[in-house]
């Protein structure tokens, strides 16, 4: 069966995450497949974070708990394995994520120094305690090829200060991608953070892969998308100078390029705003315009603003219904669309 069709047969154990979230910003069971739109593998993550400092055992990795109502349920490791029982022969990897490292095997092995430990490289005692325990919450499954393809990792990310690390990983990664780009950082953050937070809440039934991907995952292309829409590839303050340049050339007066500055500031602010619906729509659809133009060499023989104004006659045929944004402001956005 085909990985898209098995994701949405096999629905979620249960929807606690979506109702309870608040508990759940350190607490989560994730799924990244190594395609948005035609994957072939997937690797499952299930990330506990442990308030104390004891380490963590194979005895606790394999106790079965209770639900509120008293129903046993499936243990750490048993619930990995129910992942790959629904994925079928598609599962990349396994993986338990915490805060606090693992105590297993024997005296000699030093789990406790390691921020990586493979199941197949445990003692033949403990794997058989693993074995025995998945063949008994499995009872109906040939319990097989998860020895080297389940791992327990240790996260440097902190229990109760997340969102200080998460920052300085996003502006880790936004500094190398885009070392010439400044970048606000809590902005960012805080919409990268809404977007997780709005999909992982999100307790309706799926019934197509398309709609897991819309109302539950975050894609590569998602992602971009989000940093797009906050700037953060762009160099605001070059592609200014190098577009102020251009507009002089062609002849626009000072006091009109003035005006395109004050509402070029504001395109760079605006676009850090997380969430803001209205102005995503406004650069999609100037994005797909752009898109339309270029590939048809439709722009190749006009000036900037002459470019400019054939995007916003499009445009403004079926523009996005608001008030808050003036024309010098699309003009504005319109021409950091272009310059890129």
């Amino acid at each position: 069966m085909d990985i898209k069709d098995t994701l949405i047969k096999n629905k979620p154990r249960e929807k606690a995450g979506a109702r309870s979230a608040s508990r759940f910003d350190y607490q989560e069971d994730l799924m990244i497949m190594d395609s948005e739109s035609t994957p072939q593998k997937v690797s499952f993550y299930q990330i506990k974070g442990k308030q104390n400092k004891a380490h963590w055992t194979l005895g606790e990795l394999l106790k079965s708990p209770k639900s509120t109502k008293g129903d046993v349920l499936l243990s750490i490791i048993g619930k990995l394995y129910d992942c790959k029982i629904k994925a079928e022969k598609n599962t990349e990897s396994m993986n338990f994520v915490s805060n606090i490292g693992f105590k297993v095997g024997d005296k000699y092995f030093n789990s406790l120094d390691k921020k990586e430990v493979c199941v197949i490289e445990l003692n033949d005692i403990d794997k058989k305690k693993i074995n025995e325990k998945l063949n008994l919450e499995h009872p109906s499954e040939d319990i097989c090829e998860y020895e080297d393809i389940t791992f327990l990792k240790v996260t440097e990310l902190n229990l109760n200060d997340s969102p200080t690390y998460t920052k300085g990983k996003i502006a880790d990664f936004l500094n190398d991608s885009y070392p010439k780009t400044k970048h606000n950082i809590p902005l960012i953050y805080q919409h990268l953070f809404n977007e997780v937070k709005r999909k992982s809440n999100y307790n309706k039934d799926v019934i197509s892969y398309d709609d897991l991907v819309k109302c539950k995952a975050i894609g590569k292309s998602t992602f971009q998308n989000m940093l797009d829409i906050c700037g953060a590839s762009k160099d605001f303050d070059s592609a200014w100078k190098n577009i102020e340049a251009i507009l002089s050339n062609e002849g626009v007066k000072y006091s009109r390029i003035k005006k395109y500055k004050n509402a070029w500031d504001k395109v760079e602010i605006e676009r850090m705003e997380p969430n803001n619906s209205i102005l995503t729509s406004i650069i999609k659809n100037i994005k797909e315009l752009i898109t339309h133009y270029v590939d048809n060499d439709l722009l190749d023989n006009d000036t900037l603003l002459e470019c400019v104004s054939k995007i916003l006659s499009s445009y403004n045929q079926e523009p996005i219904n608001q008030t808050i944004y003036d024309e010098i402001f699309i003009e504005a956005l319109t021409l950091s669309e272009l310059y890129d």
